[in-house]
């Protein structure tokens, strides 16, 4: 009875375990393929990656956008955006899981390929699982100064 008690609970922390890893990297290809939308400049994809809840947030250069304003802003800045060759990469990730919801971090470095322009930044992301797929409800990009 011992051992077979012991099996199952074995058993469950493993399941558990592929489970948490499993959407670890279910979070991380939303991220990068939210970011390879963005540099397509393909909002429609990009906008699928997102939350469309009324407390979805974007923080960047000090401002914040929420709600309504968050989308509406997005609507304008996407109707002149063109698609950009970028390469970046994160490291230093840090995934907290509770639930349906994630917090992420990670430290960012994106190169434009044409412009040379490098920009490092440290980012936050706060995504839910909604019907099965992790979407973003809100970001947090703090850029780096450059040297």
């Amino acid at each position: 009875m011992k051992t077979l008690l012991l099996s199952l609970v074995l058993i469950g922390s493993a399941l558990t375990n592929s489970v948490a890893q499993s959407d670890e990297a279910a979070i991380k290809n939303s991220i990068e393929a939210e970011k390879i939308a963005s540099d397509a400049a393909d909002y429609k994809t990009y906008k699928s990656y997102w939350a469309n809840v009324p407390y979805a947030s974007f923080l960047i250069f000090g401002e914040q956008v929420y709600g309504d304003s968050l989308w509406q802003l997005m609507d304008k800045v996407w109707a002149t955006r063109k698609p950009a060759k970028v390469n970046t990469i994160r490291t230093h990730w840090n995934i907290r899981m509770k639930g349906e919801a994630a917090y992420v971090t990670f430290s960012q470095r994106a190169e434009n390929q044409e412009t040379k322009v490098i920009l490092e930044s440290a980012e936050a992301r706060y995504l839910e699982k909604i019907a099965g797929q992790w979407k973003i409800v809100s970001v947090v990009a703090m850029f780096k100064p450059s040297r």
